[in-house]
């Protein structure tokens, strides 16, 4: 199984292509849909909302129902069937919302892939986390593959995808990538098993007795005369030696994990708490993440060719990180450790980035500087999502791990929605800044230029500055308040 459950892993996150992939063909699905002459605004933000929202919400109603017993029952191979089809479904339906055109019908499409990739995100946590908690007790290894191959599709998007739009139009580049999902999960959906089967109690009640080693046999003579002794000294009025609960000779007999009731967790601040932490240290990036080909579109005219490029290089980079820090952690980095270094990366690269954007005017000098530290915070993100998982599992033990866990993907798809609202709002607080950035004249009327961009590029830097407010409050939240509860 530890050789095929990775190829589970990669067959079932195809569908990621289409989540954090998404940003090439933000720009060219909104000039479809509202025509190539559009301004950023909050009407056109509709393209790239209907897809953040619609996986908030579908991440959200994967949440409430219960999957962890496999969505109304089915079973995890039929679910993973439902979930795949759903996903290919919604996509397919883009393509033709984008023919027609026809905006309401691309939220209906969106809806439905949203249904989709929230039932897979459930699914695929639980399992990943779970196994390989059970059988290698490294979480963490878990965690650390399936942020890889949920980097690595949408990275291959941003080559793949350009062919059939360069060949067909943009509505077969939507038809080639459901084709892709769905023949791409088809292992997934053969092979899939049910980890609430590996049940840690019955796995090790299945193994044959072990023989003492010196060491285990000295421990457990130690129990047994703390006990001897210590009943003596009750009978005799004292005599005997009381041996302390403290001694350092005798080992420590771990409690059991509690079970919390839902009600308990619900009530408890620190959910509330953790959950907001996750949200400011996530929303940040992901404004950058979702929006990789509109930003360095509108900031500094980038071409389709480079928009790709970027956006391969930030996305390959936040697979490699999704990698090495699931690797990493357990056995040389604890997850309190990574969260807090991932926070802290983040308001540097801000702030530097802030002043790149604001200085370089209306030059494009800076523009690999700019990629750079936005790959940088890329970094960042992937390293906190690794160990957003294991958070759950650490702070609030395995007996919680799976409503606590999936309380934290809600988290994760609330930031990835705020962060698509800010990202774009970047750019829609100016009023007409174009989607076709040679199109400037257009909207400049009498005033110069280069007046035009500055402001343009003064706001997207102030919006940079803001992001690093929200990851500095992240970091003061996890340092002061966040605490392990269970």
């Amino acid at each position: 199984m530890k050789f095929i459950l990775p190829l589970i892993i990669f067959s079932l996150c195809t569908f990621s292509g289409m989540v954090y992939g998404f940003n090439v063909l933000v720009i060219p699905t909104t000039e479809a849909l509202f025509g190539a002459n559009e301004v950023y605004s909050m009407h056109t933000s509709q393209v790239t909302l209907a897809v953040s929202a619609s996986l908030c919400f579908g991440t959200t109603l994967m949440f409430v129902l219960p999957t962890s017993t496999h969505i109304l029952h089915l079973g995890p191979r039929k679910c993973v069937w439902l979930t795949t089809s759903l996903v290919s479904l919604g996509v397919a339906c883009m393509g033709v919302s984008v023919s027609k055109p026809s905006i309401a019908g691309f939220w209906l499409s969106s809806i439905v892939f949203g249904l989709g990739c929230g039932g897979n995100f459930e699914l695929l946590y639980v399992m990943c986390i779970r196994w390989y908690k059970v059988e290698w007790g490294r979480a963490g290894i878990g965690a650390g593959i399936y942020g890889f191959c949920l980097g690595l599709w949408p990275a291959l998007l941003s080559l793949y995808y350009i062919q059939p739009l360069i060949s067909h139009g943009l509505a077969y580049s939507y038809y080639a990538n459901a084709i892709i999902i769905f023949v791409g999960s088809l292992p997934a959906c053969f092979l899939f098993f049910d980890c609430e089967e590996l049940k840690f109690e019955e796995k090790v009640a299945s193994e044959p007795p072990k023989e003492l080693t010196k060491t285990e046999f000295q421990h457990k003579t130690q129990i047994c005369l703390k006990v001897l002794t210590n009943v003596l000294a009750m009978t005799t009025g004292g005599a005997g030696k009381v041996i302390d609960d403290d001694d350092p000779d005798v080992p420590e007999v771990a409690e059991p994990p509690k079970k919390l009731a839902t009600s308990e967790i619900l009530h408890n601040p620190q959910i509330y708490l953790q959950f907001l932490t996750n949200v400011l240290a996530m929303a940040p990036p992901f404004a950058i993440k979702w929006n990789l080909s509109v930003l360095v579109s509108a900031l500094y005219g980038a071409s389709v060719s480079q928009q790709n490029i970027f956006s391969f290089i930030y996305l390959f980079a936040y697979a490699l990180s999704r990698l090495a820090t699931g690797l990493l952690l357990g056995k040389h980095l604890s997850v309190e450790t990574a969260q807090k270094l991932a926070i802290a990366l983040q308001i540097p690269c801000f702030i530097a980035s802030g002043l790149l954007v604001k200085m370089g005017g209306t030059t494009t000098k800076y523009f690999w500087g700019f990629v750079v530290l936005e790959a940088v915070i890329g970094l960042a993100l992937a390293a906190f999502k690794s160990t957003i998982y294991i958070s759950a599992l650490v702070r609030w033990n395995s007996e919680n791990f799976s409503f606590v866990g999936g309380l934290f993907l809600v988290s994760v798809a609330v930031a990835l929605f705020l962060g698509s609202l800010l990202g774009w709002s970047s750019l829609a607080v100016q009023g007409d800044v174009p989607l076709d950035p040679t199109k400037f004249l257009i909207f400049v009327g009498n005033n110069p230029a280069d007046e035009y961009v500055n402001e343009m590029k003064h706001i997207a830097g102030g919006f940079q500055f803001m992001f690093a407010g929200f990851a500095a409050i992240a970091l003061f939240l996890h340092t002061k308040m966040v605490r392990k509860v269970a």
